[in-house]
């Protein structure tokens, strides 16, 4: 199920005031409960980092930005081989900041949650549901966006293929 949440905050110009805040929700109650649960920033220190990541022509949508489903990629480049392999995505959160445009670069950042800077991976493999924290960011170090994902264990299938069952 997709689901969208979009948050707006107007400021004062001259001063930076923050002088309003609105959300617009466009999915069921409990999914709204699930997805605003804080996400903790990373502040540039994580242990899983994918560099010099930069968007192709068809990456773009017709404002020149980078289309939203991109950055979903980029999220998932920085997460280890380990997990990739034996969980699917079970769940995604993502706050968009700012835009991404033609000739920048990004960079994945990813850390397991509990937000511990020596978390490994070996030490959440064989949970059921492990989490991580996403940070995108520019090379000026801006924060592009920040996510959750929660994983799920593979349910792995025996193929059939020429007789044989794998």
């Amino acid at each position: 199920m997709n689901t969208i949440r979009q948050d707006w905050t107007v400021k004062e110009v001259k001063t930076g005031e923050i002088i309003a805040h609105a959300t617009r929700w466009a999915l069921s109650e409990q999914r709204r409960q699930t997805s605003s649960k804080r996400i903790p920033r990373l502040h540039g220190i994580a242990p899983y980092q994918k560099s010099g990541l930069e968007p192709i022509e068809g990456d773009f949508d017709m404002n020149l930005h980078v289309n939203n489903v991109k950055y979903i990629t980029w999220t998932l480049e920085s997460i280890p081989v380990e997990i990739k392999e034996n969980y699917e995505v079970g769940a995604i959160t993502l706050e968009y900041c700012r835009e991404v445009g033609e000739g920048d670069k990004v960079d994945s950042l990813a850390r397991p949650e509990p937000c511990n800077i020596n978390s490994d991976v070996s030490a959440i493999k064989g949970s059921s549901q492990p989490q991580f924290i996403h940070l995108i960011r520019n090379q000026e170090g801006n924060e592009i966006n920040k996510g959750r994902i929660v994983w799920r264990p593979v349910k792995h299938q025996a193929v059939q293929q020429g007789g044989f069952l794998f």
